[in-house]
């Protein structure tokens, strides 16, 4: 009988060390990966800063384009020039964790103001990090956008005019680069379709359409944005820690 009791005893101990050494190994990757996705997003982020000085400066055309830049965040700051209203556009990005696996994300958008002072700012793209940073999606904030939820959902959103347009809402997989559809919905001129799951299409009804809209509406989460320039960009290159700090710091 003791020497059943001990074989279990010891089995319980070496079964708690192995999940304590998963568990290890585990955190271990993932602050390994962090560390490489920032440094990852710093390089982008760095594309994104030499971008906005170059078309503040009227040299939209010596931009070079990258798979890793978004082309919609170019041609809005672009327009922003021709109109002479760059002066009332700021470079701005984010570093989330959105989907708790340990890695983070990054989202690059605009801040502006308006003639009335009314504040707005738009997620221009969104990326993930598996061995390199993907860009998720992007948008331009007017005819197609992009909005965060609760539970990590991101909206991706389009207009093409009052009776064409539609909503995609999706989640990052842990440890993914790719956005899997939860749902989506779309307006086709007074015909209404939904998708499940990446599922095929079925017709709804325009009162389910605005259903979805509004169920979604109550989940929207704002993204708590630093401006890109300089000292943020040194902030971020020291790591994850060194950015939330400065970010931190900027709050005050």
């Amino acid at each position: 009988m003791k020497d059943m009791f001990k074989r279990i005893l010891v089995t319980m101990l070496a079964l708690m060390l192995a999940v304590s050494t998963i568990s290890f190994d585990s955190n271990a990757a993932s602050s390994s990966q962090k560390k490489k996705a920032i440094k990852g997003y710093y390089k982008i982020l760095n594309k994104y800063y030499d971008a906005y000085n170059l078309i503040k400066a009227g040299k939209y055309g010596e931009v070079k384009t990258s798979k890793n830049l978004s082309g919609l965040w170019c041609s809005q700051l672009d327009v922003c020039v021709k109109s002479n209203s760059i002066k009332s556009v700021t470079p701005v990005y984010s570093i989330k964790d959105v989907n708790s696996d340990g890695i983070p994300e990054l989202f690059v958008g605009l801040k502006s103001v308006n003639s009335a002072g009314r504040k707005t700012t738009c997620i221009n793209a969104v990326y993930a990090y598996k061995k390199k940073a993907i860009m998720l999606a992007e948008g331009t904030g007017d005819r197609a956008g992009i909005e965060l939820h609760k539970k990590g959902i991101i909206e991706t959103w389009h207009y093409g005019g009052a009776g064409l347009y539609g909503h995609t809402y999706s989640k990052l997989p842990k440890k993914k680069t790719k956005l899997k559809d939860v749902i989506n919905i779309e307006a086709n001129w007074g015909k209404f379709s939904s998708k499940k799951n990446g599922g095929a299409a079925k017709s709804i009804t325009q009162t389910e359409f605005e259903n979805i809209e509004k169920k979604y509406d109550k989940t929207k989460v704002s993204v708590s944005w630093l401006t890109l320039n300089k000292n943020a960009l040194t902030a971020t290159k020291n790591g994850y820690a060194s950015y939330k700090t400065y970010k931190k710091n900027k709050k005050k």
